[in-house]
């Protein structure tokens, strides 16, 4: 499996997420060496690259 579709299959267990604790959990368990902010922005990165 290519990291793409690793990261893409994430990014839709992210959207299903149903409440903003969740998707905090699921972000903090991925990349738990990141600071909020960090996450953010790599989850932005990942939305561009995931349509």
């Amino acid at each position: 499996m290519s990291g793409h579709h690793a990261m893409c299959t994430f990014n839709q267990r992210l959207q299903r997420a149903r409440t903003p604790e969740e998707r905090q959990a699921i972000l903090a368990q991925a990349m738990p060496d990141m600071l909020p902010e960090e996450r953010e922005q790599h989850l932005l990165t990942m939305q561009r690259q995931c349509r």
